[in-house]
């Protein structure tokens, strides 16, 4: 069929529609019937090849959809895989270096107490005693990436139960004496006595040390450390603060990230791994809890958690936990202590691991 054919049928169309003669219209039909078939045929062609080329789109981008979805399947596969091997590798290399790291401490120690008789010349106990302190600061960073690991992993377990956040900042601080004296710094502490948590014993330690030896460590010589708790609506708000030199606000965000050592270098008096922030922040959220640091050059530094109280729900605590008691948690503020007063004295403090 020609082009002029189609356009001589839709005017015919046009003028039969136009007419009101029913001759006219059956006459125009008779005659262009097979028009009608043709055009027919060619928007019905015209369709097919529309519907054909929707279809092979749709396909095409089926394909690529597949394409990208097994691409990222692998990837994350190939992600997990690299994960476990590297667990795997970090508990093995930690066994077999602290296997000997704990033989090289024992008997540096032994040979420091002089158990079996008096160490000649006498220079050669200060070199047993650098020996085994470099050990142990071998040892914490071992530990310390190890823990890492095992919170990249899910495998870090918290056995959580109601505990007295006074006695746990008092225990956490007996063996921090001599560096708090060595430096001179004054800690004072202002935690109620009544002020109860829900968290692990041990992992709660490990945060209160960590952060209460950083406000040492990085302390101006007779400066000061406060260390004060309150609730706020059932959560309950621990803050550390010292009068060091402080950070900028840029290194006070990448505080947390792993081996990042935001104190200048001139305030570095101990070995430190990087690694204690990391995983202060990470043990803090597995309690549900968040971990904030605010510093100031030459003002100090400012760590301030947030934790949830022994009767605060424990449904939005994150991470994986052992079996724990059914019973309900008491509340997070016991009777007042008979005395009616907060314990704000000096304290003593415990050697904790270097950050």
């Amino acid at each position: 069929m020609s082009v002029a054919g189609v356009v001589g049928f839709f005017i015919g169309t046009h003028w039969i529609i136009t007419s009101s003669s029913a001759e006219h219209v059956i006459n125009f039909i008779q005659n262009n019937l097979g028009n009608a078939a043709h055009i027919l045929l060619i928007v019905a062609l015209g369709l097919s090849l529309l519907t054909l080329r929707e279809w092979r789109r749709r396909q095409q981008e089926q394909a690529r959809r597949l394409y990208a979805e097994t691409r990222l399947r692998r990837a994350i596969e190939a992600m997990q895989m690299a994960n476990e091997s590297r667990s795997a590798f970090l508990a093995n290399v930690s066994h077999e270096l602290r296997t000997p790291l704990n033989a090289i401490i024992g008997f540096t120690e032994l040979m420091h107490t002089e158990v079996f008789g008096k160490i000649t010349p006498q220079k050669y106990g200060s070199y047993v005693q650098d020996v085994s302190s470099s050990a142990s600061i071998l040892l914490n960073l071992i530990e310390d990436i190890l823990e890492v690991s095992q919170f990249d992993s899910g495998r870090y377990r918290l056995k959580c139960e109601a505990l007295s956040l006074h006695n746990l900042v008092r225990d956490a601080s007996h063996d921090l004496e001599p560096d708090a004296h060595a430096k001179d710094v004054r800690i004072t502490v202002d935690v109620p006595e009544q002020i109860r948590i829900w968290a692990d014993r041990s992992a709660m330690r490990r945060v209160l040390d960590n952060l209460v030896s950083n406000a040492v460590k990085f302390n101006r010589v007779g400066g000061l450390v406060e260390v004060t708790a309150q609730v706020d609506d059932g959560t309950v708000v621990v803050s550390i603060r010292d009068t060091g030199l402080g950070i900028g606000r840029r290194q006070a965000a990448q505080s947390f990230e792993p081996f990042a050592q935001g104190c200048p270098l001139k305030a570095r008096s101990g070995a430190g791994t990087g690694l204690g922030l990391t995983i202060v922040k990470h043990l803090v959220e597995l309690h549900g809890g968040n971990v904030r640091l605010s510093s100031s050059v030459g003002v100090g530094t400012a760590v301030t958690l947030r934790l949830p109280g022994a009767g605060a729900t424990q449904s939005s605590a994150a991470g994986s936990r052992d079996a724990r008691s059914t019973d309900p948690a008491p509340a997070a503020l016991e009777p007042s202590h008979p005395s009616g007063a907060h314990i704000k004295a000096p304290i003593r403090m415990r050697n904790a691991a270097n950050i």
